[in-house]
């Protein structure tokens, strides 16, 4: 619960900082430009946007990339240690229908 209200406090500080104007303009700034600067601003900041957007799905595709062959280099480090156990690196326990009391 802790963690919930901890990013709702950073999504609340973030939101409360940026700038509903393109590319961090402040009011008076954008004012102060012509509807035609006002497009041109607004058609660079959805280009800019984009191509962050990109960035990112690039870095997540990576990223995947990279767990998978985590994920592929432990699970075959630990078939090797299956199909060849050796003392103490292995432990199998079968039960079969009994009682455990501790």
């Amino acid at each position: 619960m802790k963690r919930v209200w901890f990013l709702i406090a950073v999504f609340s500080l973030l939101t409360a900082c940026a700038s509903p104007y393109p590319l961090g303009m402040s009011e008076e700034q954008w004012k102060s430009i012509t509807p035609q600067e006002r497009q041109a601003l607004l058609l660079k900041q959805q280009q800019y946007e984009e191509e962050q957007r990109l960035v990112r799905i690039k870095e997540e595709a990576k990223e995947r990339q990279l767990q998978l062959k985590r994920d592929i280099a432990e699970k075959k480090r630990l078939d090797a240690l299956y199909n060849n156990p050796q003392n103490g690196n292995v432990v199998m326990v079968n039960i079969l229908g009994g009682k455990y009391k501790y």
